[in-house]
């Protein structure tokens, strides 16, 4: 009986840490907890950790402030918004927000 090649590209843990990068793209103005996350896909926090170190080349924290700052890179090169407004999508106050005004 021949046995098939395991490949941890096909593996479930896998997949659960492609919907996770996919969740950090998507939810990218969110603000989402890794843990959050993996409990989500029944996975313990730490093998996405080691995931995302070892495909991105960042932890997941720094994986989504990438994609939030090519985002705003993309909003200021494609669009007439202000500075402002891409930088609420990088996560940053606005000037006077922090005191209630805006």
């Amino acid at each position: 009986m021949e046995r098939a090649e395991w490949s941890f590209a096909d593996s479930g843990t896998f997949a659960a840490f492609e919907q996770i990068k996919k969740q950090l793209e998507d939810g990218c103005k969110e603000s989402l907890r890794i843990e959050q996350l993996a409990a989500n896909h029944g996975i313990s926090a730490s093998y996405p950790r080691k995931l995302f170190l070892k495909h991105t080349g960042r932890g997941p924290k720094e994986y989504q402030m990438q994609v939030r700052n090519e985002l705003a890179c993309r909003y200021l090169a494609y669009t007439d918004y202000p500075i402002k407004e891409p930088s609420a999508y990088k996560g940053e106050r606005r000037s006077g927000e922090d005191n209630g005004e805006r």
